[in-house]
């Protein structure tokens, strides 16, 4: 918390020096020129560059971000200006602010809960009232926890209406034409039994770049922990409100509804205006620079996920300086996919964010209480990652007195951010790379986002927040020394922690050899090594009898023991080739085969993963690899597995081997 609170006093201490306070209307003056500056070009070199280009010393210059200018200019001036600061050394991207739409499209579903919305208001909101919706008992702090059987769901008098958080076939609405939503059991992201591991806590941080929250809301007041507000708030509170309600609602003792992660921390981004025509239907604007001031507020309050419930109409190619600084900030950011019916994989480019391909971003599409994808929601394979609850989501409105169905996009994505910070709490060493990367890896398959995300699945928390931890290879690992990997080094972390687990001890010259491929003699030792620390007590195996390799060959005693348990079999000539490299397809079998020796489990593969790996005859290893969290591919779709690996990848693949086997409780060296 101290953390927290110290990097929000950096924010009240150091936004106004960046323009970003006094709040400002949002200016969609197309005269306004952004400069994002080399890095390390001071202010004097910046005066200078400008006053090179022939900018007018009158001109008004905002600070925006450390490395970002806003300048007015003249229309007739701008595209000579830009091209003139393009070429210099000192300029890195220079492009025309623009203004960025927000959530549109989002809509109500419901009056239904108004009767019970006004028997919550009646109710105090630090003792919530009414029957608990759930026969799961309530957490009690000083109850025993020996029964890991059992669902821990707070008293909410509106847990009923959130299938999204636990859907047992409940009916929902009517809907405002009088119509009923019959769900569909189990079409949830599984929230009791995330509970059952994790609630939040207020140290973990998701910032929401939208319009402000509601501060006083009774069922958020206890979560919001700062607030920078780059518009004026007057414009609106609601869309703000509705998506935090999402992620942080309630507690752990309770409130009127809850939220995925009711005790993480929210920072209030209010950098979107809020109009609102009467009808339901939400609106909102914001521009380039406020999001460019929203992204940096984030940053150096140091969050943990940033939520990003909202579609900029311009394409992804027209604003690199927002694309870099979502890179720049490096934690996840999680992406509306929008709300157009639109397929962004065919015909017209993505919007923004949803269509920056980062390895920090993971964007969000709609899945309703049946499993299906409502028609307004965009979807794409290759674009759109992973679905979560959209339709019919239950969020609160501005002054705690009124909950209302929702549907949109924009509160799919929040599910995903509370399940990312969810995952942060119980792994607070994890890699942003990994939390995304669990996100996707542990989502449930549903047949209707087979061929329209990356993952063909919908955010199964429970399993996010059990697969995320890294049980033997997470956190700062002893450094194993090997002269030739670099530290910081994108696998120096494995590389030590297999050298740490006894599965490498480098080669005979003291080195590692990290950009070299792996024979499959190396590999045969490497494996061999895993499942002897697992199972010390191993009859020693007959001999292979491979016409290749002697009985004296250096590696001959792992690939005989991988041959009697049918890890590796050789090829159909009786040879085993023990210095070929071995492929990736190859690799993903090796250690499927593995795993399921060690932990007697041979599931098949829940979905097709990759797209370039229909003609591989190892396709079911790829696909089951991938489920387990072993493999990751190359690219969004590809895992290119004719290819040979490197040593240092090699290290990689091992230690996520070595991690799940630890979380199936092999007892690993």
């Amino acid at each position: 918390m101290w953390r927290i609170l110290a990097a929000l006093v950096a924010v009240a201490l150091t936004l106004p020096a960046l323009g970003a306070a006094p709040a400002v209307a949002v200016d969609d003056d197309p005269d306004t020129l952004l400069v994002r500056w080399a890095d390390d070009v001071g202010e004097p070199a910046r005066a200078d560059t400008l006053s090179d280009a022939g900018v007018d010393p009158t001109a008004e210059l905002r600070p925006v971000t450390r490395r970002v200018d806003a300048l007015e200019v003249g229309s007739a001036e701008l595209d000579r200006l830009a091209q003139r600061l393009d070429a210099t050394v000192e300029v890195e991207l220079v492009e025309r602010d623009q203004v960025i739409g927000g959530p549109t499209g989002d809509r109500r579903s419901s009056d239904a809960l108004d009767a019970a919305s006004r028997a919550v208001g009646e109710a105090d909101p630090d003792e919530p009232s009414g029957d608990v919706a759930t026969s799961s008992s309530s957490p009690d702090d000083d109850a025993a926890d020996d029964d890991e059987s059992r669902s821990v769901v707070p008293p909410s008098q509106l847990f009923e209406q959130q299938w999204g958080l636990e859907n047992t076939g409940q009916e929902l609405g009517p809907l405002a034409d009088g119509s009923l939503i019959r769900s569909v059991p189990g079409i949830d992201v599984r929230a009791p039994a995330t509970w059952e591991q994790t609630f939040g806590a207020p140290d973990v941080v998701v910032g929401v770049i939208d319009t402000p929250i509601d501060l006083d809301h009774p069922e958020l007041r206890s979560s919001v922990v700062g607030k920078v507000d780059l518009i004026d708030v007057a414009s609106g509170r609601k869309h703000g409100t509705q998506v935090a309600s999402v992620i942080a609602a309630g507690s752990r003792h309770g409130g009127s509804m809850l939220g995925l992660a009711p005790e993480v921390g929210l920072l209030s981004i209010g950098a979107f205006i809020e109009p609102d025509d009467g009808t339901g239907t939400v609106g909102g604007e914001s521009s380039t620079e406020l999001l460019l001031a929203a992204f940096d507020a984030a940053e150096q309050a140091q969050v943990d996920v940033v939520n990003a419930s909202w579609v900029g109409g311009m394409q992804p190619d027209d604003s690199a300086m927002l694309e870099a600084a979502i890179a720049d900030l490096g934690i996840p950011v999680v992406a509306a996919s929008g709300n157009r019916s639109r397929d962004l994989s065919e015909g017209g480019a993505p919007r923004v964010p949803v269509g920056f391909d980062l390895p920090n971003l993971i964007s969000v599409t709609a899945v309703d209480p049946r499993g299906e994808v409502p028609t307004f929601a965009n979807v794409g394979r290759g674009v759109v990652d992973v679905g979560a609850p959209g339709v019919a989501v239950l969020a609160g409105l501005p002054g705690g007195q009124d909950y209302h169905l929702v549907n949109g996009t924009s509160f799919a994505a929040p599910f995903v951010s509370a399940a990312i910070a969810l995952g942060r709490v119980v792994e607070p060493e994890a890699s942003p790379g990994e939390l995304v990367d669990a996100v996707r890896r542990t989502s449930q398959a549903l047949p209707s986002l087979a061929q329209s995300t990356t993952t063909g699945g919908m955010l199964d928390a429970a399993s996010l927040v059990e697969g995320v931890p890294r049980p033997v290879c997470g956190g700062v690992q002893p450094p194993a020394g090997f002269p030739d990997v670099a530290a910081g080094a994108v696998h120096a972390r494995s590389i030590d922690c297999i050298a740490a687990n006894g599965v490498t001890s480098g080669r005979a010259d003291g080195t590692f050899g990290p950009g070299s491929t792996v024979s499959r003699a190396e590999m045969a030792t490497f494996l061999s090594r895993i499942i002897r620390g697992a199972q010390p007590d191993l009859d020693e195996p007959e001999p292979a009898d491979f016409s290749d390799v002697d009985d004296d060959h250096a590696h001959a005693g792992s690939i005989d023991l991988l041959v009697d348990l049918e890890v590796v079999r050789g090829y159909p000539d009786g040879t085993f080739r023990p210095a070929a490299p071995v492929k990736r397809e190859q690799m993903a079998t090796f250690l499927v085969r593995t795993y399921e020796v060690l932990v007697d489990d041979a599931a098949a593969p829940s979905r097709v993963w990759f797209d370039d790996t229909a003609d591989s005859t190892h396709v079911g290893s790829i696909d089951r690899a991938r489920d387990l969290g072993l493999v990751r591919g190359t690219g969004t779709l590809t895992y290119e597995p004719g290819a040979s690996t490197r040593r240092d990848q090699m290290a990689s693949l091992l230690a996520r081997t070595l991690d799940a086997l630890a979380r199936e409780d092999v007892v690993l060296p």
